[in-house]
């Protein structure tokens, strides 16, 4: 059984600024192909998320956040039940986000109407 993967408004911004980033270092084409293969790994988490570690933010948080890793950077996200938000995602040498940066889309999951089986 297959897991729905949802990106709340604060890892699509994040990508955005990502892929704009790349490409204003005069690579456009990189940073069409690395939005393209972080999207890419993230239908990936449709099948086991939970193979994903435990993120060190996770740490004094009351739920488990995990992160998937690709190329320098993670994407931090939840699972409920059988769907995945996808919260945050952040180059690996910074340092580990904070629950005020967190804040806004765990709000968002939260928010979410999730189907009477994932609560």
């Amino acid at each position: 059984m297959s897991f729905r993967v949802h990106a709340t408004a604060a890892v699509l911004e994040d990508v955005v600024e990502i892929g704009e980033w790349i490409a204003s270092r005069g690579a456009p084409e990189a940073a069409v192909r690395w939005v393209t293969g972080l999207m890419e790994a993230l239908r990936s988490l449709r099948a086991m998320p939970e193979r994903c570690p435990i993120a060190p933010e996770d740490a004094g948080l009351e739920q488990e956040i995990r992160h998937a890793v690709f190329g320098d950077y993670r994407v931090l996200f939840v699972v409920r039940g059988r769907e995945v938000f996808m919260l945050h995602v952040r180059h690996g040498h910074r340092r580990g986000a904070t629950l005020g940066e967190l804040a806004g889309a765990l709000e968002e999951v939260e928010r979410a109407e999730l189907p009477s089986d994932a609560r």
